[in-house]
């Protein structure tokens, strides 16, 4: 492999490193918005129990038997929400696993380029021995920065996974 050839796979790795990070970007968002859909479902579940409240506390002062037919629309109402609920949170779970495993297969495939990299730098500089040192750390110091930015990136988007899991939880 050219030097150029390698230089050229560890761009290419850095260019798909930005795509996920872009589409951790959008992932977030997405999680974002299913915080949002949570709460709106909370927000019909206190409703609905207001509301069952409501006739409970006229059945009790009005000293009559409850009538389940009044009852039920709103219990109806509560199940539905707690079950939206649960896909919402579900369907989060997923997407964290699924960047979290997106995230660590791009690091796998750009320290796999990396390594590759260095492996053919140091064979061509064995051959260049005055510039052999300048060349391959410099490689290496390329190669790491990259490495270590899609680390960072995949903690970041692990870590914004678990914040929005643990706010979708409610922690």
């Amino acid at each position: 492999m050219a030097l150029s050839d390698s230089l050229n796979a560890v761009v290419g790795k850095a260019s798909e490193v930005a795509q996920s990070a872009a589409r951790a970007a959008k992932e977030a968002a997405a999680k974002a918005k299913a915080k949002v859909d949570i709460l709106a479902e909370e927000d019909k579940i206190r409703k609905a129990e207001q509301e069952l409240g409501k006739l409970c506390y006229r059945d009790f002062t009005e000293g009559t038997d409850a009538v389940k037919e009044e009852y039920q629309p709103w219990l109806d109402k509560i199940t539905a929400s707690k079950d939206a609920i649960a896909a919402i949170k579900a369907q989060v779970e997923a997407m964290k696993e699924t960047a979290a495993n997106a995230a660590e297969d791009v690091v796998d495939e750009v320290n796999a380029v990396v390594d590759e990299v260095v492996a053919d730098v140091e064979e061509k500089a064995a051959d260049l021995s005055d510039i052999k040192v300048e060349v391959v750390d410099e490689v290496k110091e390329a190669a790491e920065k990259a490495a270590d930015a899609a680390e960072e990136v995949i903690e970041e988007v692990k870590d914004a996974a678990q914040d929005v899991v643990d706010e979708a939880k409610g922690e």
